[in-house]
């Protein structure tokens, strides 16, 4: 699954410095808490461009909600060995920014994927499109799975 949440807006730099460590740390601690509950390693990279504001309020909750909820779709279902994060934000004046998850678990079939309409996927979703972002799934069982 991808998640591209297009909703990161552009501000001066002097500003953005200060908010741009909460969300990102709070990031951070997250997947040491993952790293640690489900005893999986995890490649956590970022990469966010100087002058952009991090997400906050609903905005930094939504991505929170998306991570927890890709971390349990990979627990619970994924049976992966290993977690790579990726968190890309484009420099102003239209920022984007880019949520990819991805693991090396069992994946799930086309006809599985045509079920989505309910669950944490269906949540996940809600959550991209209400921020104007967007989430695509690619997961296939005979491929690695990318949230």
């Amino acid at each position: 699954m991808r998640c591209f949440p297009e909703f990161v807006p552009a501000v001066p730099a002097d500003r953005a410095r200060g908010h741009a460590e909460g969300v990102w740390r709070r990031l951070e601690r997250r997947v040491d808490e993952f790293r640690h509950e489900s005893g999986l390693p995890v490649d956590l990279l970022m990469h966010v461009a100087d002058g952009v504001q991090a997400p906050d309020g609903a905005h930094a909750q939504a991505i929170a909600a998306i991570v927890d909820e890709a971390f349990a779709n990979i627990v619970q279902h994924a049976y992966a060995q290993n977690v790579r994060i990726r968190v890309a934000v484009d420099p102003p004046p239209q920022p984007v920014l880019y949520l990819v998850i991805s693991d090396d678990g069992i994946g799930t079939t086309a006809e599985a994927m045509t079920h989505v309409a309910e669950g944490g996927l269906a949540r996940m979703q809600g959550r991209a499109t209400r921020l104007g972002g967007r989430l695509a799934i690619d997961s296939l069982a005979d491929r690695k799975s990318t949230r």
